[in-house]
């Protein structure tokens, strides 16, 4: 048995497989291009479709979380049309007749690095709200499907880190909890995983690669642990308190209060 130690975000405990998440990623490179106005043209035809994919997202949002936390999304929405975000995607097509894509990169990096140095979680987990916006469009640009694929059997899923469209899209399709190497307490990945009731733990980094793919863990969302291959004792241990947590759970129906 392996013991991993990160910080719990999202309070519960899992067992399952391990399964690393493989994001769509874009093989972004640098291009130069002629027509600057028509770049320009790409970039917003690219934001329009980018906000019909996140009205689709708020739809399911509410029906799996409610309105409160389904705002999330209405947020990306709004930095779609941030004057700022775009107007400096724009210029750097413009200025250096650069492909919209590699604009949009540079742009992303430029305002998630500023909010990240705040000393504050809640401007910290707007870091990652950007770079889900514009990894979104980016996707676009190159034609890549939105579609997220989720593990063959509920697993605990494992990512360099989550951004709220993965964590509901994953959330939907009977995923046991998150493990991730980066992300916040304050991130809306972290709020959403709270509100789905789906341990999460962010700052495992070390101990855990795609070797350990399909292997049996379990985590602890209250105490931040993970357990790879863990021996009888620990399951036992585990299972026990999984079924004291699901019985204050069902209390908890009655009045609002917490389980530790």
């Amino acid at each position: 048995m392996k013991t991993m130690h990160g910080t719990g975000v999202s309070g519960g405990i899992a067992m399952g497989r391990i399964a690393f998440f493989n994001k769509n990623k874009a093989p972004l490179s640098l291009t130069r291009i002629e027509d600057g106005e028509k770049e320009v043209l790409r970039f917003q035809q690219a934001r329009e479709a980018a906000s019909a994919q996140l009205e689709r997202l708020y739809a399911k949002a509410l029906e799996r979380v409610g309105r409160e936390d389904a705002a999330i999304f209405q947020i990306h929405l709004m930095l779609l049309s941030d004057r700022d975000y775009v107007d400096s995607a724009e210029a750097m097509i413009r200025g250096f007749d650069m492909n919209a894509e590699y604009a949009v990169k540079l742009t992303s990096d430029n305002f998630a690095n500023m909010l990240a140095r705040i000393d504050d979680p809640y401007m910290q987990g707007r870091a990652a709200d950007i770079r889900d916006v514009s990894d979104r469009i980016i996707r676009i640009l190159y034609g890549i499907s939105d579609r997220i694929e989720a593990p063959e059997e509920p697993s605990i899923v494992v990512a360099d880190e989550f951004v709220p469209s993965e964590t509901i899209e994953l959330g939907r399709q009977d995923v046991l909890g998150f493990i991730s190497e980066n992300g916040s307490s304050g991130s809306h990945a972290a709020i959403l995983a709270r509100n789905m009731q789906l341990p999460s733990i962010i700052g495992i980094s070390e101990l855990i690669s795609e070797k350990d793919d399909g292997k049996e863990a379990i985590i602890d969302g209250f105490t931040g642990t993970v357990y790879l291959e863990p021996d009888e004792a620990t399951v036992r241990r585990m299972k026990y308190r999984m079924q004291n947590v699901h019985s204050v759970n069902k209390l908890c129906l009655l009045s609002e209060c917490q389980v530790g």
